[in-house]
């Protein structure tokens, strides 16, 4: 546990994603992340309509961004089929106090 709280500082980074993958399993790790997001936007507007009776246009504008990378993504993965290529995937997260 003293290690865990050591390694806790004002910015922590994570590898979410590092490797080389399929096409095929590039868009299945990367759907699932859009998708997971989008789901997290939908029910956070939808807490709110209920809630308050306001929709969330954070959400809303989030939502639709996450929906223009998923399609882009699935022109990457195509172009990567038809190439018969891999794809490097990386992402890293950044948690910080505010």
């Amino acid at each position: 546990m003293r290690e865990t709280q050591e390694m806790v500082t004002e910015q922590t980074r994570f590898d979410l994603i590092k490797g080389v993958f399929t096409p095929e399993e590039a868009h299945e790790i990367m759907t699932n992340l859009l998708m997971k997001k989008i789901n997290f936007h939908e029910m956070r507007d939808l807490s709110q309509q209920i809630r308050f009776g306001l929709k969330d246009e954070t959400s809303l504008q989030r939502i639709e961004e996450l929906k223009a990378s998923l399609v882009t993504l699935q022109e990457l993965v195509k172009k990567a089929k038809l190439s018969e290529r891999n794809l490097k995937l990386e992402s890293n997260l950044s948690v910080e106090f505010i």
